[in-house]
């Protein structure tokens, strides 16, 4: 079984569990998987973090170590390449966009715990991520 984060045209984010890779292609091209929030059928896959760890199993061997962190420096990347820094104005921006202030982007930044659980009350999907992606001179 393989489990995807979602997202649709409206950019509403779930959940799939599939068979296996084939299985998720075929029933996006036929369009059998619509959005829970608005039935929409344009859907794709978005990177999800939620099963990297940035701490490794006691038992793990160099080579181990060095896929995990191969792994964990590939999500980094696409997420640097595939999102705008907008540092310590992540909340902000957020909620501009999810009320259709701003146009729709991907974008990544600085939220506290708190912040980010407000975010989540208000509909907001956010991940947090292990480490920082984010460019030290946004943080100021």
């Amino acid at each position: 079984m393989i489990v995807y984060d979602l997202i649709c045209e409206e950019h509403h984010t779930f959940e799939g569990w599939f068979k296996s890779i084939k299985d998720y292609e075929r029933q996006v091209s036929s369009q059998l998987i619509n959005c829970p929030s608005c039935h929409s059928n344009q859907i794709r896959k978005i990177p999800t973090a939620s099963y990297i760890s940035k701490t490794s199993r006691p038992s793990s061997t160099a080579s181990e170590l060095s896929v995990e962190q191969n792994v964990v420096q590939a999500v980094a990347d696409y997420i640097v390449a595939n999102t705008e820094d907008v540092g310590c104005n992540f909340v902000e921006e957020a909620k501009k966009i999810h009320y259709g202030e701003v146009a729709a982007k991907n974008i990544r930044g600085i939220a506290n715990k708190e912040e980010v659980q407000d975010l989540s009350d208000e509909g907001i999907n956010v991940i947090s991520l292990p480490g920082t992606v984010t460019e030290k001179q946004k943080l100021n």
